[in-house]
């Protein structure tokens, strides 16, 4: 009878066991499963656009599919709050605003926070705030729609993506700096807002550029003026509020990802640098100059200290024009 050598079966069972213990591992992220955005708001508005434009580019560098999963409600706050109360494994993110990050400034009682709950991963990018009416308004400059308002205190309204949110603010600030009185009409979310305003069932709407654009250059709405201090790249023959009526105003509106906040750091360094260098890619630069938007690629904690600044800077209009909501 021939006799295997000792040290052949010792290094087959060796091997055998090293297989055995890999097979037991988990797969490394991202490969166990697909990767979720969730959207804070309804498809069509500017969040929903730059979330799907930077899952879909993704997806191959990842080797995972990016799913999004619109999920809105409580001006962002049904997202924010199932994605904090999600498992912090790399699979569950929120496409975030200034909107639902300055919630808990408007809302007491909010089961989550959003700066203790979640981690700022990059931000995708940021756009203006238009001033927009329907194609057949009377109302054909910023100057026509602040002199009706000024004879009409409160009798004209302007839609926005919801109740607290980032354009209702700068609503509310332009009234306070133009001293006008625009009634605000709160939506949920910015495509639904924009069809109403395409539809003519409300005289104007201050909303994302990205949400407006389209339609723009379809001629079923004008934009009357951009929120930023300099004049927007996609519509450079849109006047600023601060040229116009409004000294000084400059409000830009941003959308990036945030994580829940237990997510390990490599995960979060692997998404940072691959969104990154997506935002990098001039397709995806042409995709957002498209959408209205500039890209950001702000990461880390030069994206925190934005958040910090603007909350600040967002508080005092709230405090000021007694915005609590709750």
């Amino acid at each position: 009878m021939t006799s295997t050598p000792v040290f052949t079966t010792l290094a087959t069972l060796a091997l055998v066991a090293a297989a055995s213990s890999v097979s037991a591992q988990p797969a490394a992220w991202p490969q166990q499963r697909p990767i979720k955005f969730v959207v804070p708001n309804p498809p069509g508005g500017s969040n929903d656009a730059t979330g799907r434009t930077v899952a879909e580019a993704i997806t191959k560098p990842l080797g995972q599919t990016v799913i999004i999963e619109n999920k809105p409600g409580a001006s962002g706050g049904v997202a924010m709050e199932a994605v904090a109360a999600s498992p912090a494994d790399g699979y569950t993110f929120v496409v975030a605003s200034d909107s639902v990050a300055l919630q808990p400034i408007l809302r007491k009682g909010l089961k989550w926070n959003v700066q203790k709950d979640f981690i700022p991963v990059v931000m995708f990018g940021t756009q203006p705030i238009v001033v927009a009416t329907h194609s057949g308004s009377p109302y054909k400059t910023i100057q026509d729609l602040a002199a009706a308002a000024k004879a009409s205190p409160g009798k004209i309204g302007y839609a926005t993506s919801g109740q607290g949110s980032i354009q209702h603010l700068a609503g509310e600030l332009l009234n306070q700096m133009a001293g006008i009185d625009l009634l605000h009409i709160p939506y949920k979310g910015g495509g639904q807002a924009v069809s109403d305003l395409v539809g003519g069932q409300v005289p104007a709407a201050v909303l994302g550029l990205a949400a407006v654009l389209p339609h723009a250059r379809a001629g079923k709405v004008r934009i009357l003026a951009v929120t930023s201090r300099s004049r927007a790249t996609a519509v450079p023959e849109v006047p600023t509020l601060d040229e116009t009526i409004a000294p000084g105003f400059d409000a830009r509106q941003w959308a990036g990802l945030m994580a829940p906040a237990a997510t390990p750091p490599d995960i979060i360094a692997r998404l940072q640098k691959e969104i990154v260098a997506t935002l990098a890619a001039p397709v995806t630069k042409e995709r957002f100059d498209k959408l209205g938007f500039d890209v950001s690629g702000m990461a880390g904690k030069p994206f925190v200290d934005y958040l910090d600044l603007e909350r600040a800077r967002w508080s005092k209009l709230i405090a000021d024009k007694k915005l609590q909501l709750d």
